[in-house]
């Protein structure tokens, strides 16, 4: 017997989850938080939450989804999308500096991590 089993909304990855590895943990907790974009020409804020949600809130537009991080790859899936799903490589971590390249357009994305944290909906 064979049952499958579906729901409307994503669900939540946590930190400590212990399937995921030291490493991985040591990366979500590092990418957790809220980032600004050093692009001066096109301001986005960046939030990625502990339960494994974001938001991105660019010029005019806000976007919401789920994010996650695989070996060197930074992804997430927009929930208004059926083509949503985005993978980065990442080119830099550090706790002040979040820099990748989208995988699809080879575009280079750096964002500064916010020190006073902003309220996003």
């Amino acid at each position: 017997m064979i049952i499958l089993l579906g729901c409307s909304h994503y669900s939540t990855v946590h930190h400590n989850d212990p399937i995921l590895t030291r490493e991985m943990n040591e990366k979500r907790l590092l990418l957790t938080g809220q980032w600004e974009s050093t692009n001066k020409s096109e301001r986005r804020l960046l939030e990625l939450r502990p339960s494994g949600e974001y938001v991105l809130n660019k010029t005019n537009v806000q976007e919401l989804g789920i994010w996650g991080i695989s070996g060197g790859t930074y992804f997430n899936l927009n929930q208004k999308s059926a083509s949503g799903f985005q993978n980065y490589k990442i080119l830099k971590l550090t706790p002040e500096v979040f820099e990748y390249t989208d995988a699809a357009t080879n575009e280079t994305h750096s964002y500064r991590r916010v020190k006073r944290p902003l309220l996003l909906k």
